[in-house]
């Protein structure tokens, strides 16, 4: 029976995995997205400064508020997860350091 609920454990581990990996590869392609719209949208509202007529295209000047603002709420949280995840990691590391210096010192 354990070794059924470790068999299950391994394969829910292996699909929290996988499905990291795909977030990781839609968000990164939305990125580039937003990216590319932001880009485009700041070419044609510096052309339409540029022209003159600025009051013309305000929707793709909202556009560009827009998507500057979504890049930076996704940077954000990524950097905040990273943070997070990070500071875990070294909490694991620092535990898991103590508990060989422990174990050592008992073994001797």
């Amino acid at each position: 029976m354990l070794a059924d609920y470790r068999k299950l454990w391994l394969e829910l581990c292996h699909l929290a995995t996988q499905t990291g990996c795909t977030f990781c590869y839609t968000y990164g392609l939305y990125l580039i997205h937003q990216f590319f719209m932001l880009a485009l949208s700041t070419y044609a509202t510096m052309s339409d400064f540029m022209a003159g007529s600025f009051g013309n295209n305000i929707l793709v000047t909202t556009c560009v508020f827009v998507t500057g603002f979504m890049i930076f709420a996704m940077c954000e949280g990524a950097d905040d997860v990273v943070l997070k995840v990070s500071a875990d990691t070294t909490d694991c590391h620092v535990i898991s350091h103590i508990t060989e210096i422990h174990f050592e010192d008992t073994a001797q």
